[in-house]
């Protein structure tokens, strides 16, 4: 079985590289990333204990997009650490100003 926290720390990794590796090309376009984020959400109602990847984007100091992909879905990986790496890097390569 997956443990949870260190199935959160793998993907958190594998797309904070993806990050890395698209800022200068996105300071280019005159975009800016914020921090990744890895938020947590109960539904009281379905006992569900998610977890995503948030990114969000700036143009001009302004909040223009946000990349959010769950990493933990319904008791299990929501994704492979690697679909959510390249999830990413799709979504990043495709920002434009």
């Amino acid at each position: 079985m997956v443990e949870r926290r260190d199935f959160e720390a793998e993907a958190r990794a594998a797309v904070a590289s993806e990050v890395a590796a698209a800022e200068h090309i996105l300071r280019e376009r005159g975009l800016a990333l914020g921090t990744l984020e890895l938020p947590c959400g109960s539904d009281p109602i379905n006992g569900a204990d998610d977890s995503e990847l948030r990114i969000y984007v700036y143009r001009d100091g302004n909040l223009c997009d946000a990349l959010e992909a769950f990493v933990w879905r319904n008791g299990k990986p929501a994704a492979t650490v690697s679909e959510l790496a390249e999830w990413f890097r799709a979504e990043l390569a495709a920002l434009v100003p």
